[in-house]
């Protein structure tokens, strides 16, 4: 594939991602499905998130107890910036009861509750 092909690629799939985004009805942003996650200590909060095309994920992203895009039943939610968590993530229990939150920067935990 050509250089011009694999931008074009890249532009789709960076769109695409943008207007699912938008289109959540849940306003939480991009489903955990939607991105490729890493976990480090078997943390809730991802320690990293790329796009399926392997690009850092920047934007608002959440994750549904066992994963099931389907469920309204919200476990994390919280912004990333190129590709780490970035701002507040929040942790719910029991279907959206607010448990915890978590202040990130740049990846690193700021502060939590």
């Amino acid at each position: 594939m050509s250089p011009n092909g694999r931008k074009l690629i890249t532009l789709f799939v960076i769109l695409l991602a943008a207007a699912m985004a938008s289109c959540n009805a849940a306003g939480r942003g991009v489903h955990e499905k939607e991105l490729d996650l890493q976990f480090s200590n078997r943390y809730l909060i991802p320690s990293f998130a790329h796009t399926k095309a392997g690009l850092p994920f920047t934007g608002a992203a959440y994750g549904t107890f066992f994963g099931d895009a389907t469920s309204n039943c919200v476990e994390w939610e919280g912004t990333f910036k190129e590709g780490r968590p970035d701002g507040i993530f929040k942790i719910y229990s029991n279907c959206d009861v607010l448990r915890s939150t978590v202040l990130f920067s740049h990846g690193f935990k700021v502060k939590g509750t």
